[in-house]
């Protein structure tokens, strides 16, 4: 019996040994399964953010080409907001769904050329306190100057060197607007935007730098028929000629700096803003930023490109890409 015993009782542990290897053998095949079911799901999801900004290049150029009539001529009273003006693109496939939000980059602040009163009061449109607004908007300015002198609040290589990992100061133009991440005082909820309580109690949603500040656009001026609310803010406009000037633009785009005057006639002067205005439709613009998600049917997988496109002034049917990420950051 004690021999008998034996072999079963080693009978048993073979068969759990055995069975073990069974198991992580199955849970093995099912990573692997889900590893490549996830893959190809990305895959997917790649492709269509890609489709996603080939077409809304597309809308744009359609658009841009039916109205080069009006555009020559000024003519716009029949020119009414569609998805484009207002700064999306929904693309619905078999597969999943892609959002194109599109930005005009002259409704933006170019951050290579704007000064500090400028930089500080977006900071504070965007939520900041004042001495972060103090200390952003001077590093920004210490950034990008070809000196090694920093401001009062600002910050050079010798604070930037003591950072892990360390590194130096640009002292140059920024190229890129990922670059703000380097500068003291910006995080990604600043840069990305973040979700936050107002003052009802409500979660809104607040945009961060990317969506207010360019290294592309037409230099000092916005246009105010795309600017976000916090660009119109920092430029000098009140709060309550912004909220009229974003419900009137949703209505319908300011047609010339006259229906501009007519429709918002609380608006302050040229003299008073820190940047002169553009009035013109987002269909005359020529650099636009494109942020493309993908979301596949029944899952959680999604994959988001940046693009910059230009389009050329004298060949209207020619895109040039500026700028490309393909592992661009999202804040949900």
């Amino acid at each position: 019996m004690g021999k008998r015993g034996s072999v079963i009782v080693l009978l048993l542990w073979i068969l759990v040994g055995l069975s073990i290897m069974a198991m992580s053998f199955v849970r093995m095949v099912r990573v692997e399964a889900n590893t490549t079911a996830n893959s190809m799901q990305l895959t997917k999801a790649y492709y269509l953010a890609q489709a996603g900004i080939n077409y809304t290049i597309y809308r744009l150029l359609v658009y841009r080409l039916e109205n080069a009539v009006s555009m020559r001529r000024d003519e716009f009273k029949g020119l009414k907001p569609l998805d484009i003006d207002l700064g999306k693109v929904i693309m619905k496939t078999d597969y999943g769904d892609v959002t194109i939000e599109i930005s005009d980059e002259n409704g933006k602040i170019n951050v290579n050329l704007a000064d500090k009163e400028t930089l500080y009061n977006l900071m504070l449109a965007l939520g900041t306190t004042e001495e972060r607004a103090d200390i952003i908007s001077d590093s920004i300015l210490d950034w990008r100057d070809p000196d090694d002198n920093y401001r009062p609040n600002g910050a050079e290589s010798d604070y930037y060197l003591t950072l892990d990992p360390p590194y130096m100061a640009k002292n140059g133009r920024f190229n890129a607007m990922e670059e703000l991440l380097l500068v003291k005082g910006i995080d990604r909820d600043l840069f990305y935007g973040r979700v936050a309580m107002d003052v009802n109690g409500k979660l809104v949603r607040i945009i961060g730098l990317n969506k207010c500040l360019t290294v592309y656009g037409n230099g000092r001026s916005i246009n105010v028929n795309t600017a976000p609310a916090p660009v119109l803010l920092a430029i000098g406009f009140p709060p309550d000629v912004v909220n009229q000037i974003v419900e009137e633009r949703t209505r319908k785009p300011f047609l010339n700096r006259e229906d501009f005057s007519n429709r918002i006639p609380q608006a302050p002067g040229m003299q008073m803003l820190k940047a002169p205005i553009l009035t013109q439709p987002p269909l005359r613009s020529a650099f636009y930023s494109l942020i493309s998600t993908a979301k596949i049917k029944n899952s959680r997988i999604k994959k988001t490109i940046f693009t910059i496109i230009k389009y050329d002034a004298f060949s209207p049917t020619k895109v040039r890409t500026v700028y490309w990420n393909e592992n661009y950051f999202t804040q949900d």
